[in-house]
This record gives structure tokens, sequence and C-alpha cells, in this order.
């Protein structure tokens, strides 16, 4: 059974360039898991009939904003289960059911949804399922992505490897998973050569977390197991002599790190971004800058979206406000990034 996975509902969104060819007009379209401008087409089992009288369109209609918009994704879960089983072939609905499973946190059940609706809607699986089954695994590959960046360099609690590791299994990563497993070992080791060089309560802080850390080592490499794969003997720990200590780096790279999560996942303000930004760019990471950058147009059209379901127009106004000045801060961004890139390419021979 796949675990809960840590995904953000507004988290870095990635264009999937996968292409569809658009009969009409004979020109290609992106096709995104996670577009909810994305125009769905309906099947040629839909009739519009018999989809009126059976009620779904104007209760699937409040229940999107009620639930799914609002963020409420297990109980927009339940509100699209229900509309599917009373009307099948509205293909939106199950387009937005797979979403809803996907943001709360159960990508399995999103991919089997979009698997289910194939079977229903056969005729549209070329044009629109198996592109979203696609764009849904690539998805997940860049949160993978995200969380090993985090497992590297920023210090993740167990359940962040443990996240980490779920996410590998789902994408049947194997040897990513296998490195994760290496990655708590070496945790481990490194709690216990700490324990050494500390005494009193810190010693007993350190064997504790190596324990622990251990504990999960082993945990995942019987999971893997069961799977096939197996893992190979645990090398016995080496002692080794402590690096010296660099705190300002380490209050830096600590900053960095709160920083970067109140950007991926709460919801930061344009002070956040700035100071972000001008980490990553003032130590020459282009990559990481430009990470802020997406995020900054993503997190600017999610306040548009949010502004269009606003409950007053006061509220609306100052909601599109935020989002221009999102808007704007981007915009910067873009431009300072591309005069970074230009000063590189100036100084290669």
């Amino acid at each position: 059974m796949l675990g809960r996975i840590n995904l953000s509902r507004w988290g870095s969104v990635i264009t999937i360039s996968l292409m569809m060819i658009c009969p009409a007009a004979g020109q290609e379209r992106r096709i995104s898991f996670v577009d909810e401008r994305l125009l769905v087409p309906d099947s040629e089992r839909f009739t519009d009939g018999s989809y009126i009288a059976s009620g779904v369109g104007l209760k699937f209609g409040v229940d999107k904003r009620l639930t799914y918009l609002s963020g409420d994704y297990v109980e927009a879960v339940s509100a699209f289960e229900e509309a599917v089983r009373v009307y099948r072939y509205k293909a939106e609905v199950w387009v937005y059911l797979a979403r809803a499973y996907f943001y709360s946190e159960s990508p399995e059940l999103a991919k089997q949804t979009l698997e289910r609706a194939s079977q229903v809607m056969p005729d549209l699986a070329d044009r629109l399922w198996d592109p979203l089954i696609a764009s849904l695994l690539w998805e997940i590959r860049q949160r993978a992505n995200q969380q090993q960046i985090q497992v590297d360099f920023y210090s993740p609690d167990q359940q962040g490897f443990l996240s980490l590791f779920r996410l590998y299994v789902f994408l049947d990563d194997q040897v990513a998973a296998k490195g994760v497993i290496d990655a708590a070992r070496q945790r481990s080791r490194g709690m216990s050569e700490r324990s050494t060089m500390v005494a009193g309560s810190s010693q007993a802080t350190y064997i504790e977390q190596a324990e622990l850390w251990d504990q999960l080592a082993g945990s995942l490499s019987r999971e893997i197991s069961t799977m096939g794969v197996q893992m190979p003997a645990v090398a016995a720990s080496v002692v080794k002599e402590p690096a010296p200590v660099d705190a300002a780096a380490e209050q830096a790279a600590e900053r960095e790190r709160l920083l970067q999560l109140q950007v991926d996942f709460y919801r930061a303000g344009p002070a956040q971004f700035s100071e972000l930004f001008d980490a990553y760019l003032l130590r020459g990471d282009t990559r990481r800058a430009g990470s802020v950058t997406e995020r900054a147009h993503q997190e600017a059209a999610r306040l548009r979206l949010v502004a269009s379901v606003a409950a007053t127009i006061q509220d609306e106004e100052e909601i599109k406000r935020k989002a221009a000045t999102m808007d704007s801060l981007a915009n910067i961004f873009d431009t300072r990034l591309a005069g970074a890139d230009g000063q590189s390419e100036a100084l290669q021979p």
C-alpha cells in the first residue's frame, strides 16, 4: 500500500511539453495535468440531455467552488466520486476527481482515476487520458526532484525521507529509492559519530537519533525487499575526525531552507521571494534562482484564480492587487536572470 505523499496544492508546477494535435487547426497544444484552464473535450458517449437530466452539471459547479477551489480536497473527492457514479460520461468531472486525489496526497488514486476514465471513455484515450497520465507522472517526478534537494542539502526530518521514498516507489525508480535508504544510513552514522564528541544529555540525544535513523533505513529496506530489490550488506561505520564548522555558512543555509519552505508551501510574500532569489543569485546559483522566479509566476496565477471566486468585489480587488505585485516581481526576476546568464556567457572563452 502506498503511503501518503507530501504534495503542495500550489507547489512548483512544471509545464509539460506533452503535445496533442488539434484536428481542426493542425496545430499543437499542450496538455498539463495541473492546468486548470485546460479545455476538456467531451466523449462521443456524452449526451447533453441525459447530463442535464442527471443534475450532475449544476451540482458539480457548486461542489467545485465550495470544496475543490477552497482547498478541501478530501470533500471534493467525495463529491466528485458521487458525480461520476450518477453520470459517467462527463470527462471534466473525471479530470477534477483525479486532481482532487492528487492534491489530497494520493497520486496513486489519481492515476487510477484517469485509468478508470479511459476505460469508460476509450475514445478520449489518445487525446486526453494518456497525456494526462504521462503529465501526472512528470509532476510526481518534479516533486521527487525537489524533495531530493531537501534531502541532499537542507536536512529534512524522517518524514521527508519517507515521503521521498514513497515518491520513488510510486515512480518505480528502484535505484533512487535505494539511494534514500543509503542516505538514511549515512544520517545514522553521522549521528553516531557526533555522539562521540559530546557528553551528557546531548550524547544521549545523538545516540537516540542514530537509532531512529537506523530503524528507518531498516524499515525501508524491508519494504523494498518485498518488491524483489535486495539492499547490499551494511558496512560497519567508520568514525571520522569532525570537520570544522562554518557557523555563518550554516546560518545562511538554514535561512535559505526556511525561505524555500515558505516559498514552496506556505504562500510567502514578495519580501520572502526577493530575499531567496537574491541569496541564490548572489552565489551564482541561477538554476535555483530560476525556480524562485517560476514559483513567483505561479503564485501570481494562483492569486488571479482566487480573485475570480472572491466573495466580495473588495476582496477581489485586493487579491488582484497582490497578483499584480507578484507578477511585477516575477518579471523583475526574469530580467535579472537574463542579465546574469548574459554575464556568464561573456566570461566564457
